[in-house]
């Protein structure tokens, strides 16, 4: 077997190949060795042991572990392209709100709309105007600073201890 493992910040990256099989997944450890586990919730845990085993216990504790999960061509191709999509769809939803905001600020400061209206022009509900105007969001970040209903209210004066 030839070693593919690559140094990082942080030390070795060990590179996985998990492969489904009936019993559960088979560990391929890129230069290392094979192991397997039940399901890939305890593979990272699997994989450390295993280096343990092989290296010792600091490079299995300093070590990266990169995990490439393989079902079969099939699924593997369709799993890439639902993630691919996902990542589409991250980029679109940032790039709609960005613009979003944008319409929302130009309506109310240019043509001085309240937010009803906005919402009505854009299809959204109030409460989404209120969201994306700078005037929510400035409300939003005081709101997250204050004192809890019932709490004291400051005096500016101390208090002496004794």
């Amino acid at each position: 077997m030839t070693a593919k493992k690559t140094e990082g910040p942080k030390g070795k990256t060990y590179n996985v190949r998990a492969v489904r099989w009936d019993g559960g997944w088979e560990l391929h450890i890129e230069g290392v060795g094979v192991t397997q586990c039940r399901n890939l919730r305890d593979a990272e845990t699997m994989v450390r042991d295993y280096i343990r085993l092989d290296e010792g216990p600091k490079p299995a504790e300093a070590a990266r572990v990169a995990i490439s999960k393989h079902v079969d061509e099939t699924i593997d191709r369709k799993v890439a392209e639902v993630k691919r999509l996902n990542r589409e769809l991250v980029d679109m939803q940032d790039r709609v709100a960005k613009l979003s905001r944008e319409v929302v600020t130009r309506m109310r400061t240019a043509k001085h709309m309240p937010g009803a209206e906005i919402a009505a022009v854009l299809d959204v509900s109030p409460q989404r105007v209120s969201q994306l105007s700078p005037t929510g969001t400035a409300r939003r970040a005081r709101n997250a600073t204050k004192a809890p209903k019932g709490a004291p209210k400051p005096t500016g004066r101390t208090r002496k201890a004794g």
